[in-house]
């Protein structure tokens, strides 16, 4: 908090975030309005800091722009959502059955070979 007793966590904060996977997405504003069924307007709203979606449309756009989901996170905070996606490690006791069946994949897998 600062003086003001403001959040300095600026809702505008999204707007460049939504921006930059939309540039690494390849896609326009009008493409990703009509994979969304968001306006293109609203859209340039947010790009703009104009406007703050809702969570929903958080979560669409950054499913149509294909946002791994730990960054599906940071768009969230950055809109002022929490996060809705847990980050786990490899370590972790729920990943320990994961290693051995992707190991066995892996070594049944080598023996075939590229042609």
């Amino acid at each position: 908090m600062n003086s003001s007793g403001l959040n300095p966590r600026m809702p505008n904060e999204l707007g460049p975030q939504l921006r930059a996977w939309r540039d690494t997405r390849g896609k326009s504003q009008l493409e990703l309005s009509l994979d969304t069924g968001i306006s293109q307007r609203q859209i340039s709203f947010i790009e703009s800091g104009r406007s703050t979606p809702g969570r929903q449309n958080v979560l669409r756009l950054a499913d149509a722009l294909d946002v791994p989901f730990r960054e599906r996170n940071t768009l969230l905070l950055a809109a002022g959502y929490a996060p809705i996606y847990s980050e786990g490690s490899f370590d972790d006791r729920e990943m320990q059955g994961l290693s051995t069946p992707s190991s066995a994949c892996c070594v049944s897998m080598s023996r075939f070979r590229l042609l």
